[in-house]
């Protein structure tokens, strides 16, 4: 059985992502990633990252994939551009109503 240590409740998901990985016991304890249907949405980019971390010597370099890891966990990022398209379609509505008055 492979011993980790416990990941601290106080830090933040960005913060547990970051390196390094292995004393938090993600690498040991990462899920397969596969799920009753196949490969769950976020796991390539979760593959992309550990690759990347396990080659690479400066981890700063791994940053865009652990960003694009916790993109697709938490799609903050998606959810900002898409209330702003919400917004905008919005204005327009509001706009063309106004000038057809």
């Amino acid at each position: 059985m492979i011993e980790v240590s416990p990941i601290p409740l106080t830090e933040s998901v960005g913060q547990l992502i970051k390196y390094p990985l292995k004393s938090y016991g993600l690498v040991e304890n990462m899920a397969s990633g596969y799920g009753y249907k196949g490969p769950n949405r976020c796991f390539r980019f979760w593959q992309d990252f550990l690759k990347c971390h396990e080659s690479s010597d400066r981890h700063e370099q791994c940053d865009p994939y652990r960003l694009d890891y916790l993109e697709c966990l938490h799609p903050a990022k998606e959810a900002t551009r898409m209330r702003i398209v919400q917004e905008e379609a919005q204005r327009q509505h509001k706009a063309r109503g106004k000038a057809s008055e």
